[in-house]
């Protein structure tokens, strides 16, 4: 279950605890002129306010993403939803209480049915919310705020730093082979020869593109005799808490701690085309790439 409906249920199961069961057990407390177990209910019912809060506070964030993608507005009515509880639910809580303690029933009974009254208009609010499950598709979104609402977390999976060395050869491979064929596929790609800054040095520039990004695939070409670029190994370094993926050019030798720490692939310039094919399955197996359902491979 993802975390995004982990959320929509806690908000529909703590919702539905406090306005078809906790308001209804005060009044009976009330009723009885039991100040001992209407206090106890009154606290239940805070720390149940504060549950549907907390959880408002996580779909907030995912229901910009959804009216961004949907043009609908439900960060508007949650909004309003919100500041309700703030500012007035919590309030009349704590005056509630006050008045349990002195034992003025007649108060508490005012007092709640102001409670009733304010979460009244925000049934319908909720209510759409869980709807969301079953209304939203989420194969709409892109891959970075699909993870986030698996996880909860955005790491930036969609963005891929792609680290080589800077020659000629290598250049085409990755400005005319590699980025085209990942942007094509939804990815955000970055690389230091064409978003650099100026004033960084190249190092630097590196590891604040790595940074920006939850991937990195690196080249492993034989540049230094059959050894890869330094700056190669440096940023595979770097980038240790990302997903790694390396390419291996043949023939190229290469440390025995890199071949075994990430997802690890051969290939040769002459046989792009297999080394595409390795591109996309290394994706998939690093489970940031789906085969479109309408797709054969």
């Amino acid at each position: 279950m993802s975390y995004f409906i982990q959320k929509l249920d806690k908000l529909s199961s703590d919702y539905g605890h406090l306005t078809g069961t906790l308001v209804c057990r005060i009044q009976q407390t009330i009723n009885d002129k039991n100040a001992f177990e209407t206090t106890g209910m009154i606290i239940t019912t805070k720390n149940n306010v504060e549950s549907i809060l907390s959880s408002i506070e996580s779909i907030r964030k995912h229901c910009e993403v959804i009216d961004t993608v949907s043009g609908s507005m439900h960060v508007v009515a949650i909004d309003k939803f919100r500041n309700t509880l703030r500012n007035k639910t919590l309030n009349t809580i704590d005056l509630l209480m006050k008045n349990a303690l002195r034992k003025d029933f007649d108060s508490c009974t005012k007092l709640l049915a102001e409670i009733s009254r304010d979460l009244s208009p925000h049934t319908d609010t909720v209510l759409e919310l869980i709807s969301l499950k079953a209304t939203f598709d989420l194969r709409s979104l892109p891959l970075d705020y699909l993870e986030f609402f698996e996880t909860g977390e955005m790491r930036f999976i969609g963005r891929i730093f792609l680290s080589y060395c800077m020659k000629d050869k290598n250049e085409t491979l990755i400005s005319s082979l590699v980025s085209p064929f990942l942007e094509e596929l939804g990815f955000q790609t970055f690389y230091a020869s064409r978003d650099f800054s100026p004033n960084k040095t190249p190092r630097q520039n590196a590891e604040e593109l790595i940074k920006k990004c939850g991937t990195l695939i690196a080249y492993l070409t034989q540049d230094q005799g059959v050894h890869p670029s330094a700056n190669v190994i440096h940023e595979i370094g770097v980038a240790s808490d990302k997903i790694v993926i390396l390419f291996a050019e043949k023939g190229a030798i290469i440390p025995a701690n890199l071949s075994t720490s990430a997802t690890y692939c051969t290939f040769e310039r002459q046989n792009t085309g297999e080394m595409l094919l390795k591109l996309i399955h290394s994706l998939r197996l690093a489970k940031i790439y789906k085969v479109p359902k309408h797709s054969s491979m």
